[in-house]
Parts: C-alpha cells; structure tokens; sequence
C-alpha cells in the first residue's frame, strides 16, 4: 500500500479556512499531513480519521531560521493548552490538529486573526503588485503583437503561448487581489460583531489558468518539433530553472544546518542565487552560440518548392539556397535566398528572394498581406516606394502588387492566393512564362 501522498494545492495566503477544510478532508480518506513547503505538500498514510484542523499565522516565523525560535515555541505550546497539536509549519503558517469535536478556536477575537493576515498581506502586497505589473505588460504587449504584427503572432509559437500564460496569470492575480481586499472589508464589519467571516480564495482560477498553461505548453512543443535549435533552448532553459530552484533550495537548507542566523541566510542565499543565475546564463548562452554555429541542427531546414533552374528552363541548379522558417499550429513562414554560383554571379546571373506565408486559418492571407502592404515604405526608408496593382492572372493569384518608385517598377513582388502569401524579390526581368511557373509553384504549396 501507498504510504506517501504528495499534492500542491495553491490556496491564497489569507484562504485558512480553505487550508483547514483541505487537510481535514485528507485526514478522513486516510493521509495526514507530514511536511508543508513551497514544492507542494507531504503526506503520510493513516487510518481515516476524523480530524478537526487549524491553520493560522505566526508572522515573526522564517522560513530561514534554522530552527524554531522561543516565540514560536511558546505559541506552540499555548496552542497545545487549548487542543489543538502542532503538525507543520512553512515559514510563518502554522497548521494544527485536534481530534475535539467542537473545539475552542485557536484565536479568540476576530480582530486578532485579522490582524495577522493583514500583517502577511503587506509581504504580499509588493509580489502582487510587481505579478500584476509584469502580467498586464505581457498581456497588453501579445494584443499589440496580435493587432499591429499578425505575421509575428501567427507564424511563430511563442507570441500566442505568451499571451495566454500572461492573461491567464492577469486574471488570477486581478481576481486574488480584489477578492482579499473585498473579503478584508467585509471581515472588519463582521468583526466588529464579534463573528469571524471565512474567506473563499481563488485557488481554482490560479489551476485553470495553471491548465491553459500547460495545455498551451503542449501546443507550443508540437510546433516546434521540427526547430530543433529553438526546441533545445527550451528545454535547456527549463533545466537551467530546475537547476537554479534546486540548488537555492540546498544552499538554504545546509545554512539552516549550519544553524546560520536567518538574516545571514537569507544574505548568502540570494548571493548564491545571483551568482549562479548569472554564471549559469552565461555558460548556457556560450554553449547555445556555439552549437548554433556548428552544423549539428542543420536538420529541419525548409526546402525551396522554387529554383532557379526552373525559372532559367534548365535541367541543373549549380546555385545555392539558404533558408529559414518557423510555423505555429496556425501559420507558417519561410525565407529563402536564391543564389547563383560564383560564376555565373560574375556574369550577372539573377539572383531570387523570397518569403513564402501559408496560413490554415481563413483571413489570416489577407491581414498578412495587408500588413506586408503597409510595411513597404519602412523596409525602403530612404525610398519613396509603394506597392501598386498588377495583373493577378499573370500570376494566378488573388492580388498581386509591384513595388514602384514613383513610376519606376522594382522587381519586388506581394502576392498572394488562397492560404498562401509570398513576398518576392527578382534581381532580373520576368517573363509571363516564369510568372506563371511562380504561381503554379507557390499556390500549390
């Protein structure tokens, strides 16, 4: 049988009653509470029992102390007077037991306890203040990204998975933050009246948001399966951060062992923290560089549907490609550059750019195309160029436009078909009979 339980259920700092209704509840489906921490909670295997449970704040405990101080213990043992055993403790939360039916509360007055969670909120408050900071500047920034560069935001997996991850957050930390000032309100009335009033946190909304999360994790990985580069990063990144916690965490426990005062711990802890992260990022950073430039993860690269032996009506290509792309579940975009060999270079052989979009979601070709319409004059500021309508059927295409200067024409092209865009740059004259081999290449893609 199972006797070990690890759960980590994220109940807001001023939800107690929540925390009590929990453990009691683990109590009665036979696992008692063993270890409290900021990685989740422990439990042990019991008979089930009926347990009553109290949760509450000792606001001068530390999580860096080495052990319990004298004040702590005392509180302690006058709860022990009154009933209630002393099961765990994570920093200044204290969580007790009692096996009494109707006990007598730990706190008395309710004017007591709310003093203690108000004396925790003003440790919270700046955390809460920064998150929500940090999470409306993420949110606001993925709907900018989304409204002003709909290429960024559809083609490349990491914009949208932000913008879910920073809303899903900014809804939590929104909700917690109105939720406790609202309850803290409500509670002085009551106390007043003598009557403590229970708080309902939003620890649920933090698990949806925590689902949207993990569920677009999911998503963001599928589409990277073939970017190995970006794919690595990722999960070298994600170790860094396990890496990190883990070895702040021991750095932390061997001073407690070391029964290093808490101000010193807490000292040498962010030392090491600051060190390390910054030693670590710059390692992983070199490492990273290094192996972009090797030709290990070469792998993955789009092929190009054009050449310009098609185009040129030959049978070989001695020319070179290079290529990039990157996609989302959503769209994807794809950059090569068409070259001739360094002999026929000499010789004024025509050289071919272009960016190719394809998109599974209707509509998106037309923002894409309209955003790369409106983009021309800045890619060319020190030219006044704009694109002008050309003849579509040429092509084969829905809209086809050419980058004019004044009345001059450039060999630049936006084109685009049904799900498909393409941005393309010709250094040579194209007959009807290449236009066309573009069209059939490109809207068959």
């Amino acid at each position: 049988m199972k006797q070990k339980k690890h759960d980590l259920i994220p109940f807001s700092f001023y939800d107690l009653c929540g925390i009590a209704r929990h453990l009691e509840k683990r109590a009665a489906q036979g696992w008692m509470i063993e270890k409290l921490s900021n990685f989740g909670w422990r439990y042990r295997a019991i008979p089930p029992q009926k347990l009553r449970f109290a949760a509450t704040y000792y606001p001068p405990a530390s999580d860096f102390e080495p052990e319990p101080s004298e004040g702590e213990l005392t509180f302690q043992d006058f709860c022990l007077h009154s009933g209630w055993k002393f099961v765990g403790s994570n920093g200044p939360l204290q969580v007790f037991c009692t096996d009494q039916p109707d006990p007598l509360p730990i706190h008395t007055e309710p004017g007591e306890e709310l003093r203690m969670i108000r004396k925790m909120s003003r440790k919270a408050l700046p955390f809460w203040i920064i998150m929500l900071l940090i999470t409306l500047a993420g949110t606001y920034g993925g709907l900018a990204t989304a409204v002003f560069d709909p290429i960024h935001f559809w083609t490349s997996p990491s914009p949208l998975y932000s913008l879910v991850c920073y809303g899903a957050l900014l809804v939590y930390f929104g909700a917690d933050l109105f939720t406790y000032l609202r309850w803290m309100h409500r509670a002085k009335q009551a106390a007043l009246q003598g009557e403590f009033l229970f708080a309902r946190g939003c620890h649920r909304i933090l698990l949806a948001a925590l689902f949207l999360a993990v569920a677009g994790l999911a998503l963001y990985l599928l589409a990277l399966l073939d970017q190995p580069l970006v794919l690595l990063i990722f999960f070298v990144l994600i170790g860094y951060l396990a890496v990190l916690c883990l070895a702040v965490n021991g750095v932390k426990k061997f001073l407690k062992k070391q029964k290093v005062p808490a101000r010193l711990n807490l000292a040498l802890t962010l030392g090491a923290d600051l060190l390390l992260a910054f030693g670590m990022m710059a390692g992983l950073t070199w490492g990273i560089f290094r192996l972009a430039d090797s030709d290990l993860l070469t792998w993955g690269q789009p092929q190009s549907p054009l050449s310009l032996s098609r185009l040129a009506g030959v049978e070989e290509d001695p020319g070179r490609t290079n290529s990039y792309g990157e996609h989302s579940l959503f769209a994807s975009r794809e950059e090569y550059r068409l070259s001739p060999s360094l002999e026929e270079t000499v010789q004024g052989a025509p050289w071919l750019d272009y960016t190719l979009f394809r998109t599974w979601v209707p509509g998106l070709d037309s923002a894409f195309s309209g955003q790369l319409y409106r983009e021309a004059p800045e890619d060319h500021p020190s030219w006044e160029v704009s694109y002008q309508p050309v003849d579509p059927e040429e092509w084969g295409a829905l809209e086809a436009y050419q980058l004019f200067e004044g009345d001059e024409p450039w060999g630049e092209y936006l084109l685009r078909w049904k799900g498909t865009v393409a941005q393309l740059h010709y250094y040579g004259d194209l007959s009807p009979q290449q236009k066309a081999l573009i069209g059939q290449t490109l809207a068959g893609t």
